[in-house]
Order: C-alpha cells, then sequence, then structure tokens
C-alpha cells in the first residue's frame, strides 16, 4: 500500500489592484526535467527539518524574491499521486499577498511570469489542484471571508522563527 507523505507545498500569491486580485503564474524553465513550460503556482519540496510554513515562505523569496505583505495558510490540503515515490502527496495551501507595485526575480526554475486574473489563471494552469487552490484563495481570502480572518499568519513572526 503506497504511503501518504507531505514533502510538498503549494503557494498562491496574488496582489490587489484597481480591476481587482491577480494571481501569479510561473511558467517552468524548457530546461528543468519536471514539467517543463507548464504554467504554475509556487511550489516546493519541504527540507527534512522544515516545517511547510517556513518551506512556503522560503520557496516564495527563492522561486520570486517576494516578500509577503500579509500570509495565510489556505482552508484546504490539495493531494495526488506520486507514481515514481509510489506515494500519495497531501500539499498544504498558503497564500500570500504582496505589494500591488510588486514584481518577481524569478528563478532559473522558470522562464515566465505573468499576473492573471482569476479567468487566466483558470485557462493556464494545467493541474486540477492548482486550479483548487487559485479559486479557494480567490473565495476565502481574497474576498476576506471569515476564513481568511482565521487562518491569516503574520509572516514577520513566522520568518524570525525560521532561523
Amino acid at each position: 500500500m503506497p504511503p501518504v507523505q507531505c514533502t510538498i507545498v503549494e503557494l498562491c500569491v496574488f496582489k490587489r489592484t484597481k480591476r481587482g486580485p491577480l494571481f501569479l503564474m510561473l511558467k517552468r524553465s524548457p530546461t528543468e526535467k519536471l514539467y517543463p513550460g507548464m504554467w504554475q503556482i509556487v511550489t516546493g519540496k519541504i527540507r527534512r527539518t522544515e516545517k511547510a510554513l517556513h518551506a512556503a515562505l522560503r520557496e516564495l523569496r527563492e522561486e520570486t524574491g517576494l516578500p509577503a505583505k500579509r500570509f495565510w495558510v489556505a482552508p484546504i490540503v490539495g493531494s495526488f499521486f506520486d507514481p515514481l515515490g509510489d506515494a500519495v502527496q497531501m500539499c498544504p495551501l498558503f497564500a500570500a499577498e504582496i505589494a500591488p507595485s510588486a514584481e518577481p526575480v524569478l528563478s532559473k526554475e522558470h522562464q515566465q511570469y505573468v499576473w492573471a486574473t482569476f479567468k487566466k489563471a483558470q485557462e493556464l494552469l494545467v493541474w486540477p489542484g492548482h486550479l483548487d487552490a487559485v479559486r479557494i484563495v480567490r473565495n476565502y481570502i481574497v474576498a476576506e471571508r471569515e476564513a481568511a480572518s482565521l487562518t491569516e499568519i503574520k509572516p514577520v513572526v513566522v520568518e524570525r522563527n525560521m532561523t
């Protein structure tokens, strides 16, 4: 029987603009072994001694260079089957709001980015889990429903505890 693992985090990055919320979509570099050229949200591995929350903030910095203005644990956990590892992966989802004028500086893992409307994000994203992630973040976090106030985490406090 395949084990259940939690070694990956997912992070939906957004900013609020006069036109409405825009979501950060990243296009994987053509040189990446896994899913070259695919559009995605921020994702990454949790290091052996690292907490998922810290991994999400680290991946935000590593993949985009962006600081979080506000940060949440989203009210959903994604999942998928990893056939190479023969494991079911459970992926905590986080959300990060960044300043409206901020622009990412991409790591070598990605070749391009776009700030997408919800509709455009739904057109670009490949994985159902990423589609669900953007929908959940839009409907609960961006919309500032009660789930947003219950799950917000202050990034300064989190980052201080990372060292």
